[in-house]
């Protein structure tokens, strides 16, 4: 089972020391992706969030041009995946989804801006008609 604060760096994660402020509320020795710059600014509280999306594909024509419309939402929106389909095991219950997509906002605002949008509201009738979708916007720490 992995450690939730550290994950070694074979996943290519680093360990962060721990900030000793008042005003630290998250976890601390938090891990981040090498390379990656926390979305966290100190004084603001601004951290990232995530859609994270299962989906059931009946139609896959009309839900490749409903993805390409998708795409370009998420885009004009600060979005970007961090996962998009690819290879994928069960490893605990019986939740076995057809595909999995992970999008990274710059904040819970931010992401619920692109799910409110007037651009993905135009296309999410074709969504519906191609696929059945479950999808939740969760914030980071």
């Amino acid at each position: 089972m992995l450690n939730p604060t550290h994950h070694g760096s074979s996943l290519g994660l680093v360990k962060l020391p721990a900030v000793d402020t008042v005003s630290e509320s998250r976890p601390k020795d938090r891990c981040l992706p090498r390379g990656r710059i926390s979305p966290v600014r100190r004084g603001t509280s601004t951290v990232a969030a995530y859609a994270i999306i299962t989906t059931e594909v009946r139609d896959e024509a009309k839900h490749a041009e409903f993805l390409a419309g998708a795409a370009e939402t998420i885009m004009a929106h600060g979005g970007r995946f961090l996962v998009r389909g690819g290879k994928m095991e069960t490893a605990a219950g019986d939740w076995a989804p057809g595909r999995v997509a992970v999008i990274e906002f710059g904040s819970y605002e931010e992401a619920m801006r692109w799910e409110n949008s007037s651009e993905l509201g135009a296309i999410k009738a074709l969504r519906d008609e191609s696929a059945d979708v479950s999808k939740i916007i969760v914030e980071g720490v």
